[in-house]
C-alpha cells in the first residue's frame, strides 16, 4: 500500500541510472566486499525493487563491468603525455596501482576488460613497432606485477594500519624502481621481453617480495 510518507521519499530520491547503479554497486563493493554485491542488495540500497534493475543492467556481469568502468575513471591522462614510451608505461601503471589500492575488494576484477577502457595498450605497444607476442608479454607481465603487489601492499596496509585502502608511501616507494626497471630493461634488450617475462613469472609463483629480489639482483 502506497502511503503518504512512501510518495515523499520515492519524489525525494534520485532518479536512478545506470551511472548511479554503477557507483552503488562500486560503493557495496568498497564497504562490505565483492560477495556482497548482489542485484537484490543493490536494489535495496537504491530503494527500488530488484526487477527494475534489469531495465537498465542485463546482467550481474554488466553490473560488474560498470564497477570497473568507474572505478578506473580515473585513468585519464591530460595532455601533454611523456615523449618517452617507457614514462607512459611507467605513469599507467603505477597509477593504476593507485587505483587498485584504493579499491582493494575489486581485485579480482583488476585484469577484467570493458568497453568503456579509454585506450587499448596492447594496440598502443605494437604502434610503437613491438611484436605483437612481445607486446602481450610486457603489458600481462606489468599487469601481473601490479595486481600482485597491490594485493601485497593492501594486505599489508590493512595489518598495519587498520585502513582498508589506499597505498602507503612506503610502498609507493618500493614498487616504482620495479616498474621502470622492467621497462628500462626491455628496452635495452631491444625490446626482446622474454626474459622480462621471466623475471614478472618468479614474482607470481614465488611471491612478490622475492620475485622484486630477482628483478633488482638479476639473478635466476
Amino acid at each position: 500500500m502506497r502511503t503518504a510518507a512512501t510518495t515523499v521519499r520515492n519524489r525525494d530520491r534520485a532518479p536512478v541510472t545506470r551511472d548511479l547503479i554503477f557507483r552503488r554497486a562500486l560503493d557495496i563493493i568498497d564497504t562490505e566486499g565483492l560477495e556482497a554485491l548482489t542485484m537484490r542488495r543493490l536494489a535495496a540500497d537504491l530503494g527500488v525493487e530488484a526487477a527494475s534493475l534489469y531495465h537498465h543492467v542485463p546482467s550481474k556481469q554488466a553490473l560488474l563491468d560498470g564497477a570497473v568502468s568507474v572505478m578506473r575513471e580515473s585513468m585519464v591522462f591530460g595532455d601533454p603525455l611523456p615523449n618517452d614510451w617507457r614514462e607512459i608505461m611507467a605513469m599507467v601503471f603505477l597509477r593504476y596501482l593507485d587505483v587498485l589500492t584504493a579499491h582493494p575488494h575489486m581485485l579480482p576484477l583488476a585484469t577484467r576488460r570493458v568497453d568503456s577502457d579509454h585506450v587499448d595498450g596492447l594496440a598502443y605497444l605494437v604502434t610503437l613497432g613491438i611484436a605483437e607476442a612481445d607486446a602481450v608479454a610486457l603489458w600481462q607481465s606489468l599487469l601481473a606485477f601490479v595486481v600482485g603487489f597491490a594485493g601485497l601492499a593492501t594486505s599489508t596496509t590493512r595489518a598495519d594500519t587498520g585502513r582498508t585502502g589506499g597505498l602507503s608511501e612506503a610502498n609507493a616507494n618500493a614498487i616504482t624502481f620495479p616498474i621502470r626497471f622492467l621497462l628500462e630493461r626491455a628496452n635495452a634488450q631491444g625490446r626482446d621481453f622474454s626474459a622480462v617475462t621471466a623475471d614478472v613469472g618468479r614474482t607470481k609463483d614465488r611471491g612478490v617480495r622475492e620475485g622484486t629480489n630477482d628483478v633488482v639482483d638479476g639473478t635466476p
